[in-house]
C-alpha cells in the first residue's frame, strides 16, 4: 500500500486547530449525522452487529466450547484456527474480485452470515459442527465490514470522513468490551443457571441447545443470532437504508 497508494495531504502542514474549531468541527459531524438519516441508521447497524457479537461469539466462544467439551483446550484451538481461515479467505477473496454495485446487498448478506453463524455456533455438540460454522460465520464479517466502508466512503463527503469514522471507532470501543462484560454475567448469573434448572421450558430448550454446563451459554448464542437477524432484516426493509443503494442501480 506504501508503494502503489498514494495518499495527498489536503491540509497544510503549518495550520494549527484551537479548541473552538475542534468544537465546531465537532458540532458539524452532529449535525450531519442528524440531517443524513440514511448514515445514522447504518451507524446503529453497525452498533447491533458490534454489539450481538460481543455479548455472545467475542466473550464467551471459548467458555462454551471449554464447557461442552470437558475443558478441553484443543478444541478451542481448532475452533480458533478455523475461524481465523474463514476470515483470512474472505478477506483474500474481497481483494481479488470486482466490487459489486450491489454493495447494500452484500453488506446484508455479509452480516447474516455473521448472526446466522452466532446462531448456529449455540446449537452445536461436536467440532465437526463447531468447525463448519464458524468458517461459515467468520466468512462474513469481512464482506460486511468492507462493503459498510465502502458504502460510508461513498456516501460521506471527503472533509467528513475523519469525523464519521471517528464515531464508528468510538462505538466499537465501546460497544465491545460493555458487550463482553455483559455477555458474562449473563452467562454466570442467568442463562446457566436457568438451564441447570427443571422444567417444561428447559426441556423444550434442551433440544435445540443440548443441557448440563454450556447449555446456557449455547442459548445465548441462539437468542442473540435471532435478535441480531431480525434487527438486521428491520433495518434492510427501511426506506432510509435502501436509499444508500439507489445510485448503485
Amino acid at each position: 500500500m506504501l508503494i502503489f497508494i498514494k495518499i495527498p495531504d489536503s491540509i497544510s502542514e503549518n495550520k494549527k486547530i484551537d479548541i473552538k474549531e475542534l468544537r465546531e468541527s465537532m458540532e458539524e459531524g452532529v449535525i450531519f449525522i442528524k440531517q443524513q438519516k440514511s448514515i445514522l441508521f447504518l451507524l446503529v447497524m453497525y452498533s447491533v452487529l458490534e454489539f450481538t457479537g460481543a455479548i455472545s461469539f467475542d466473550s464467551m466462544y471459548a467458555p462454551l466450547l471449554l464447557a461442552r467439551t470437558g475443558n478441553n483446550e484443543a478444541v478451542v484451538g481448532i475452533v480458533s484456527t478455523i475461524a481465523a481461515a474463514g476470515s483470512l479467505l474472505a478477506s483474500l477473496v474481497m481483494s481479488v474480485t470486482k466490487q459489486s454495485k450491489k454493495k447494500l446487498s452484500i453488506m446484508f448478506a455479509g452480516s447474516i452470515m455473521c448472526l446466522f453463524g452466532i446462531m448456529l455456533f449455540g446449537i452445536g455438540r461436536n467440532l465437526i459442527w463447531w468447525s463448519i460454522v464458524v468458517f461459515f460465520g467468520c466468512f462474513g464479517a469481512p464482506i460486511y465490514q468492507t462493503y459498510q466502508t465502502v458504502i460510508l466512503r461513498e456516501r460521506v463527503p471527503v472533509f467528513m470522513q475523519g469525523r464519521i469514522f471517528s464515531l464508528q471507532g468510538m462505538i466499537t470501543s465501546s460497544l465491545s468490551p460493555l458487550g463482553c462484560f455483559i455477555g458474562a454475567v449473563l452467562a454466570d448469573y442467568v442463562f446457566e443457571p436457568f438451564m441447570q434448572n427443571t422444567g417444561t421450558l428447559q426441556e423444550i430448550l434442551s433440544k435445540i441447545v443440548g443441557n448440563g454446563k454450556g447449555a446456557g451459554m449455547g442459548l445465548m448464542f441462539v437468542m442473540a443470532g435471532v435478535l441480531g437477524i431480525i434487527i438486521i432484516i428491520f433495518f434492510r426493509n427501511s426506506h432510509d437504508i435502501r436509499a444508500l443503494e439507489i445510485t448503485d442501480k
